[in-house]
């Protein structure tokens, strides 16, 4: 008799496990479930956004009387906003950026009367660096400008150096061409053939949500990296500007995907 008691308790679990909860029923629902949430979730966000309108007031108190009341009056803001993306690491102290150049290699991918190009990385905080092209004018300094392109394109095709892009988007080398000291930073683009690990497998998912989706379990983004980026260049850029008497103009400019980055 022993031996049916197995099967018998098997038969019982799977009875009470088919049996529907309380004030419950099956859930029918036809068509695409995924294109129905996405529309749900459309639906709401947009109702949020007309909202947000009614109540943007109680979040910012702007006082207009001066700029250093302004910059007071919008910092609790803007460390709120810090905290949304992620970007709340200390950088590092930066002083210069490293010209990646070797025994067998140089850091100049190009010269002429005008601008030399070299190729850069600097440091951000612990674990994380920033890696690009750096454009020298050959003549003096007259601005020092961090240029992002879009995620699908690279410092080499807004530099000119990749005859990709037309002469009008290539942002980076009119940049120089005039004068300035440029930075282009490299982005984390939007292919997928790093999505995965060769030991387990990999994904289509692009570079970027693959990095994103690990980020967050960390209370990270992947924007907040890549300002992160941006700020680190700023610093040196008031460096070099604490080393001469006349401090020249520090701007960012930025296309698509680094338009973003360089607003936030």
């Amino acid at each position: 008799m022993k031996q049916f008691i197995p099967t018998l308790l098997a038969i019982t679990a799977t009875t009470a496990l088919a049996q529907p909860l309380p004030n419950t029923k099956p859930l029918k629902i036809e068509g695409d479930l995924s294109a129905q949430m996405v529309a749900g979730i459309d639906i709401f966000l947009t109702q949020k956004l007309q909202e947000s309108t009614t109540k943007r007031a109680r979040f910012w108190k702007h006082d207009d009387s001066s700029r250093d009341a302004y910059q007071q009056s919008i910092s609790a803001n803007r460390k709120h906003f810090r905290f949304c993306i992620g970007a709340t690491d200390k950088r590092l102290p930066i002083k210069f950026l490293q010209l990646n150049s070797t025994t067998t290699s140089s850091s100049i991918l190009y010269a002429d009367a005008k601008v030399t190009i070299h190729t850069v990385r600097w440091p951000v905080f612990p674990g994380v660096h920033g890696e690009g092209l750096l454009l020298k004018p050959t003549g003096a300094v007259k601005a020092r400008v961090v240029a992002i392109p879009d995620a699908d394109h690279t410092p080499e095709q807004i530099t000119g150096l990749h005859k990709i892009l037309p002469p009008r988007s290539q942002f980076a080398l009119r940049l120089a061409d005039a004068g300035c000291l440029v930075v282009v930073p490299t982005l984390i683009d939007r292919r997928d053939e790093w999505s995965g690990d060769e030991r387990v497998a990999f994904t289509n998912q692009p570079h970027r949500e693959w990095i994103y989706r690990q980020a967050y379990q960390m209370g990270r983004h992947i924007i907040g990296y890549e300002v992160q980026k941006i700020l680190s260049l700023i610093d040196w850029f008031a460096h070099e500007n604490s080393l001469i008497p006349d401090p020249v103009p520090m701007g960012v400019v930025g296309q698509g995907e680094g338009g973003l980055i360089a607003f936030y």
